[in-house]
């Protein structure tokens, strides 16, 4: 049962407690994009002092997320005798820790990771919330066809509880979308593919590659972000790829059209507070028979599951879903594809170091 291995409240207030001795040595971040400004928000929300920021010298002109001014490794050895560091980027830890491991012992007291992607988001997960959706947790927990997927599942909360990131090495999975050990999922020519939150075509290209630059029969990539379906319809027209269909809008329950924080990166997301209004759509209104079905859609994907309500009775296509943006969809998305198709067999794998690129897969395939 999934409640017996969730970490318990003295693993979590050790975990805190072990975050508040940092602050013995000055705490200094390394990184200054999305995920950096994320760790600074949460240490401050602690009360743990940030006493400087630091990017490789190739990022120093860069755009940067954090408040605290940016500064080169260098000038923050000159700052401070001794110093802690707190990763703030998704990138793998043993790179990391070989880095640090050649200089540790002139300045750096320890090389830490702090897991806090969509914190905020994630901060009415606890215990206690756990406990009174017990029985839907271990529900979800056992409706997973393999070892992997249930351990992932549970070393994800467990993450999330802790902010602990090393809950979850050992069990990432490559490629994204499609893991070498789901077969299952590696598209073919013949497939037709709709693409929830397309970007700029990484996916896409991405199928390119998996079936031998050919292409797939069609390819319907919804983007509502202007700037981003600009950039998709770029790519696609420049290698002529015709079975590509963009359709710059979002992906729902139903049409409407809904606020937007639109960011032009993969941030862009629906918000009640966003800077623009987009055009949404059910899936179910295109009537395609679609064989796979992906999304990506920034906490929109259980919207635009009931939206593919009857596509996805109509034609059991593949479903490659993100499961990571919001506490509720763990169990809301699991539960409601079981409910629509019981047939269906769900696997989990993460493809990333911290809690996020969490996929949910969904098939009724051999």
């Amino acid at each position: 049962m999934l409640t017996e291995k969730i970490v318990s409240q003295s693993d979590i207030d050790e975990r805190l407690s072990h975050i508040n001795e940092l602050s013995t040595f000055p705490i200094v971040l390394y990184g200054a994009g999305l995920h950096a400004s994320e760790i600074e928000s949460y240490l401050q929300g602690k009360k743990i002092c940030i006493s400087g920021c630091f990017v490789d010298d190739r990022y120093l002109n860069f755009e940067h997320r954090v408040s605290l001014p940016v500064h080169s490794f260098d000038t923050i050895k000159e700052t401070f005798d001794k110093f802690n560091v707190v990763v703030g980027f998704c990138n793998d830890p043993v790179v990391v820790h070989e880095r640090f491991n050649r200089i540790k012992g002139e300045k750096v007291n320890s090389v830490q990771f702090i897991d806090c992607r969509f914190w905020q988001e994630f901060e009415k997960l606890d215990l206690a919330s756990i406990k009174k959706n017990e029985n839907n947790y271990n529900k979800v927990c056992a409706f997973f066809s393999d070892e992997k997927s249930q351990n992932t599942y549970v070393e994800f909360i467990n993450a999330k509880l802790t902010h602990d990131p090393s809950r979850l090495y050992g069990l990432y999975s490559k490629p994204q979308y499609f893991p070498d050990d789901l077969p299952i999922f590696i598209p073919t020519s013949d497939d037709i593919y709709i693409d929830g939150g397309a970007y700029t075509g990484d996916t896409l290209i991405d199928v390119m590659a998996m079936t031998g630059a050919r292409g797939c029969a069609k390819y319907y990539a919804f983007e509502p972000d202007a700037k981003n379906a600009e950039k998709l319809r770029s790519v696609v027209d420049a290698r002529h790829w015709n079975f590509v269909k963009v359709i710059e809008k979002g992906l729902w329950s139903q049409p409407s059209r809904v606020n937007f924080a639109e960011n032009n990166d993969t941030g862009s997301a629906v918000n009640a507070i966003g800077n623009v209004q987009i055009d949404v759509d059910a899936i179910d209104t295109f009537n395609i028979p679609a064989s796979f079905i992906k999304m990506d859609i920034e906490g929109s994907e259980y919207k635009a599951l009931v939206g593919a309500r009857e596509t996805i009775l109509k034609y059991r296509p593949n479903l490659l879903i993100s499961l990571y943006h919001k506490p509720e969809d763990l169990l809301q998305i699991p539960l409601y594809i079981k409910s629509l198709c019981p047939e269906y067999r769900l696997y989990l794998r993460i493809h990333g170091y911290y809690t996020e690129e969490l996929v949910l897969y969904a098939t009724v395939g051999d």
